[in-house]
């Protein structure tokens, strides 16, 4: 038969599942980021190429894509946007907080930039960044990785990564894929390659929210019962986690009112650690 189970402490779930074939208990404990229910402040800046002649009618598609996920950023957060070709164009020049008049403030002027055929500038528009004063925050780079001075954009990557995390994608086949990846690695962010423009949109916008999940490094597992464990490692956790206990009742047998306890813990910035516990107690 089944075991049932009360909660005694926590408001995170367990679940026990027996197996009478294999006289195997296989246990569930979840873990649940309570700091993923808050919104998360956080800083962004967009830099986006609008060189015509190697986005090939890519604009419309990149403009949709920020308005899109400007209005994903919480509330009291702070963002600016950058559009560059051998110009810069910024929509404040500065972090600005997000509200109803900055987003539509971003939304206009996101609507009135047009491709132009210049030389693209990335180190740059890079340059320009730092004058926002972003710190602890990310930097989002739509680009080709195409144009001029690629020495100057590894200088500005390597400045700007020291006290933020640079992102790099684009919406179909870059001409200088490498180019992209290379300054994702060296900003200490993620490369998203998106072969199938279709899927730019849904692929920025999972990536906004991956960033604003506050992340648990470090993280460890202790079952308080002897069983295989898996998965047998989760270094980081984002948001949500669930680890298995396995117990096999020939080496281990389940006792009416034994208590099954899980504890996770791991290190965040916002907190320096988070420790989380799920205790049952098993009833018959």
């Amino acid at each position: 038969k089944s075991l049932e189970f009360v909660i005694d402490i926590s408001q995170e779930s367990m679940i026990l599942m027996k197996d009478e074939n294999t006289n195997e208990i296989v246990i569930s404990s979840t873990f649940i980021n309570k700091e993923c229910e808050m919104q998360r402040k956080h800083s962004f800046v967009f830099v986006c190429e609008i060189n015509e002649e190697f986005l090939q009618q890519k604009i419309p598609l990149v403009k949709e894509a920020l308005q899109i996920v400007v209005r994903q950023l919480p509330l009291g957060s702070s963002f600016d946007i950058k559009f560059y070709s051998r110009h810069v164009f910024s929509t404040f020049g500065k972090l600005k907080e997000v509200n109803d008049k900055t987003l539509k403030r971003a939304t206009e002027h996101i609507d009135r930039k047009d491709g132009c055929v210049e030389i693209s500038q990335l180190a740059r528009a890079l340059s320009s960044v730092k004058s926002t004063n972003i710190e602890n925050g990310d930097i989002i780079l739509l680009t080709t990785g195409s144009g001029y001075y690629k020495k100057g954009v590894l200088l500005e990557i390597d400045e700007l990564s020291k006290t933020n995390t640079i992102h790099t994608m684009w919406p179909g086949i870059s001409s200088e894929p490498g180019f992209i990846k290379e300054y994702a690695t060296l900003g200490k962010g993620k490369y998203i390659p998106v072969n199938d423009q279709s899927t730019f949109i849904q692929r920025l916008s999972k990536l906004i929210e991956r960033i604003l999940i506050p992340s648990m490094e470090n993280c460890q597992l202790q079952w308080n019962v002897e069983g295989e464990v898996f998965p047998k490692e989760i270094s980081t956790c984002r948001g949500l986690m669930t680890s298995y206990l396995k117990v096999n009742q020939t080496e281990h047998e389940m006792k009416e009112n034994e208590i099954i306890e899980c504890q996770f813990s791991g290190d965040m910035k916002e907190l320096l650690e988070e420790i989380q516990k799920n205790i049952k107690n098993i009833i018959n």
